[in-house]
């Protein structure tokens, strides 16, 4: 039987970048709202992103929180430690995420932080990308030292204002730049860094390699090894497998689930199918979430995901990497093409 796209998935996993002191962002009210929509949803999996520090910010989220955690497995994630609302204020959250950090930033975070009560976890998600690779590093080594045991090597947010700002508005006014499968549009790199900074290259993934080795494998001396104690989870298909690290393990691989068992909400309240994919689906201070999952629009993107490029469909390995991620392809030319990191082209 063919899958109803026009349902959500379950369990599906929400990100939302909560900024309410942003010009346009959501309001205060209709932002509490929306917890409630994913409550009564019962989506389980919820990471709340939170980069500004505003007093409104902060005591939203922390309500926000408070709201959710009785009934989905909330993520609160912090892109700067001053965007921490107190452990009085965020009590439910199962981790507490810090968002690519710079290195040596990781301390000032930790003395802010404290310790985790009840059992919350502490992670840190970096986003592997040229020119950087080492700064990650240098993080993870910084992390293991204090204490941290869960990092996670995430594929880029491409939807954030820097990448979109001078964009097309992708299918909401303005010239359109249109590819082979009809409905999407090509956003480009707006005024940020260009995406093709995210496409690490063989000797990116060996560099990477050398050094979690280094970090992560049993070293040649009588004492616990990183590795046992930490966890490591790499989204990019084609880094992980470039990694074959021990211990390094992966369920098996569901090709891209953007727009299915992943969301995005953006701080403007646009809501992408996930944060590597730009392509909006609807805004949250327009429509309730559900009815923008179940629309038009997502159910064609779901089809169009779903139908592989020529050159993918053709490959032997199709069946297991499912045309892996669809946004980054968006971003750097069109869904008719491979992902750009494809090491099979």
């Amino acid at each position: 039987m063919a899958k109803k796209t026009g349902l959500l998935s379950a369990p599906i996993r929400v990100f939302w970048a909560l900024d309410l002191g942003i010009d346009g962002g959501i309001p205060r009210e209709r932002a509490v709202q929306v917890a409630e929509e994913l409550i009564a949803l019962k989506v389980f999996y919820i990471t709340v992103r939170m980069s500004g520090n505003s007093y409104a910010t902060t005591r939203t989220a922390a309500g926000i929180i408070r709201k959710l955690s009785p009934s989905a497995h909330t993520t609160l994630s912090l892109s700067s430690p001053e965007a921490f609302p107190g452990w009085d204020m965020a009590a439910g959250i199962k981790t507490l995420d810090i968002y690519n950090p710079v290195p040596g930033g990781l301390e000032k975070f930790t003395k802010i932080l404290g310790s985790a009560p009840g059992g919350a976890a502490i992670s840190v998600t970096l986003i592997p990308e040229k020119g950087k690779l080492e700064e990650i590093l240098e993080t993870i080594d910084e992390g293991l030292k204090l204490g941290i045991k869960i990092f996670s090597l995430a594929n880029p947010d491409l939807v954030s204002p820097h990448f979109l700002a001078s964009s097309p508005s992708a299918g909401r006014g303005g010239e359109e730049e249109r590819h082979s499968r009809p409905g999407f549009i090509h956003t480009g790199a707006g005024s940020g860094r260009n995406p093709a900074a995210f496409i690490l290259d063989k000797d990116d993934r060996e560099f990477l390699k050398q050094g979690l080795e280094s970090l992560l494998a049993p070293p040649p001396v009588d004492r616990p090894p990183h590795g046992d104690i930490a966890r490591l989870l790499v989204h990019d298909l084609f880094l992980h497998e470039a990694l074959e690290l021990p211990g390094l393990g992966r369920t098996e691989y569901a090709g891209c689930q953007a727009g299915d068992a992943v969301a995005f909400i953006a701080a403007d309240g646009t809501v992408y199918p996930c944060a590597t994919f730009p392509f909006p689906l609807g805004n949250v201070k327009d429509e309730n979430f559900r009815d923008i999952m179940s629309g038009s629009a997502r159910g064609k993107l779901r089809a169009d995901i779903t139908a592989l490029p020529e050159t993918c469909a053709v490959c032997g390995l199709a069946a297991e990497c499912k045309g892996a991620c669809r946004g980054l392809a968006l971003a750097c030319g069109g869904l008719n093409l491979p992902d750009p990191s494809c090491v099979r082209k």
